[in-house]
């Protein structure tokens, strides 16, 4: 099947024009899973935004050092247990994480339960119940073909409209006609917590009770860039190297020119080289018969880190700096194939007065910067 990306849409609506949102959601890419966290703060404004805040903070750091998702729930569950008995500040929450093959948990603590959308249906995930530490913990687990998706909210979108006209508010089960009705309207995945989100002002007359939040995670076909730069560290092995790029799948990027030329070699194709737009600060074109780009490799990665942040519409279009900062934004996972080999010239003095990374330096950089705009990145060293 291939990469399955995960596709992130939100849409929040406090209580009270203006004022802070009670709920935080974070959602946090690995290379082999995504994992979204939803939390509700006690009350609403600036008191509950810091309490869920904390709340999903606390979540974050465990994962990060290393605790499963379910031990890192049942820690945190455990805290806001304690926190309710005591006055501290507390917030309930849920927590999904689904890997790139679609299997997917979600572990809910005092939440609402999720709700599947899958073939323009909605409904309720199943939950099973279990108990631990006195915690009451409810699990739901699936498997997410692509164009399915998984939806969390907040109580403020089940208790949409309570009162006189709807004694128990709209409910989960309201929550599923409503996304039905959408979806049948237009089956529109990236737009369903938006329109959702308007239904519910509407069932609540434009006066929520509580903050509404709705989180959607749903899967399609992911796009993948594979970029290749440096060569191997034994020649021996350039076959290799070669054919391990070549079978990858997704847009195939070389940065380096030995690295090409072992690429060319392999495909028994020649290097083609534009100097049209080539100056001091532009690299030449380069292009390779069954490559999608070719460019050289230091500078190019340099020059890439140095406007990844900066406005698209101010970038030279005849650069292949701007050719692949355009592949980098359009994937959704970039793999990195670094050879290990070293290139003597880039630690030369000119290369250090003009402030040039070497490769093993600013790719690291790179990649981190690729990751804080939300791409999957991973790095296939040298095991071929």
């Amino acid at each position: 099947m291939g990469y399955v990306h995960v596709e992130i849409e939100a849409s929040q609506t406090t209580k009270r024009r203006n004022s802070s949102c009670g709920d935080v959601f974070l959602v946090e890419r690995k290379e082999n899973s995504t994992v979204i966290i939803l939390a509700d703060g006690l009350g609403s404004g600036v008191k509950a935004n810091i309490y869920a805040t904390l709340c999903v903070a606390r979540l974050q750091e465990l994962l990060q050092q290393g605790f499963s998702i379910r031990k890192a729930f049942l820690t945190v569950a455990i805290t806001m247990d304690e926190a309710a008995k005591s006055n501290l500040p507390y917030a309930v929450f849920s927590i999904a994480r689904i890997l790139n093959d679609g299997l997917s948990v979600v572990l809910s603590y005092e939440m609402p339960p999720p709700i599947l959308i899958s073939k323009g249906s909605a409904t309720i995930l199943q939950q099973r119940t279990a108990t631990a530490d006195e915690i009451t913990i409810k699990e739901s687990n699936y498997r997410l073909e692509t164009g399915d998706g998984i939806l969390l909210v907040s109580d403020g979108a089940t208790q949409a409209g309570i009162g006189a006209r709807m004694p128990e508010g709209l409910g989960s089960k309201g929550l599923c006609n409503l996304a039905v009705q959408i979806l049948k309207s237009q089956n529109c995945l990236k737009d369903l917590p938006l329109r959702l989100s308007t239904r519910i002002s509407l069932v609540s007359k434009d006066s929520n009770e509580d903050d509404v939040s709705l989180v959607l995670a749903f899967t399609r076909v992911g796009r993948v860039a594979n970029v290749l730069t440096g060569p191997p560290l034994l020649q021996t092995s350039d076959r290799d190297y070669a054919k391990y790029f070549l079978q990858s799948e997704g847009t195939k990027i070389i940065c380096g020119g030995t690295s090409s030329n072992i690429i060319a070699d392999s495909l028994h194709k020649e290097i083609k080289v534009d100097t049209t737009y080539a100056n001091h600060f532009t690299p030449p074109k380069l292009s390779l018969e069954g490559i999608d780009l070719v460019t050289e490799g230091a500078l190019t990665l340099n020059q890439l880190y140095n406007i990844i942040d900066e406005n698209r519409d101010e970038m030279d279009e005849f650069n292949p700096v701007t050719e692949l900062y355009d592949y980098m934004m359009n994937a959704d996972k970039i793999v990195f194939f670094v050879g290990a080999a070293r290139n003597p010239a880039a630690d030369k003095l000119q290369f250090v007065q003009q402030g040039i990374l070497t490769r093993n330096k600013i790719l690291p950089l790179l990649q981190e910067k690729l990751k804080s705009m939300g791409k999957v990145v991973a790095e296939e060293k040298e095991t071929w």
